[in-house]
């Protein structure tokens, strides 16, 4: 979820966010794919709430970390 104030910030700020994020990591293609990874992510229900690993046993804790 975007934070209302940051959103505002960016959106009054004198230079091209979008161009200074690309800067920071180092290229478009970085950003986009970091924001495919962060999609998909968030799409997936194991990865947004996993559940602890004490709580698994050895081999879904296993398939746990290799989903990761």
């Amino acid at each position: 979820g975007d934070n209302p104030d940051l959103t505002k910030e960016r959106k009054s700020a004198t230079f091209d966010t979008e161009e200074m994020t690309n800067f920071v990591y180092g290229s478009k293609a970085e950003v986009d794919r970091m924001r495919e990874i962060e999609a998909k992510v968030a799409a997936d229900p194991d990865l947004c709430n996993p559940v602890p690993l004490d709580f698994l046993s050895r081999e879904k804790r296993i398939e746990a970390q290799a989903k990761k």
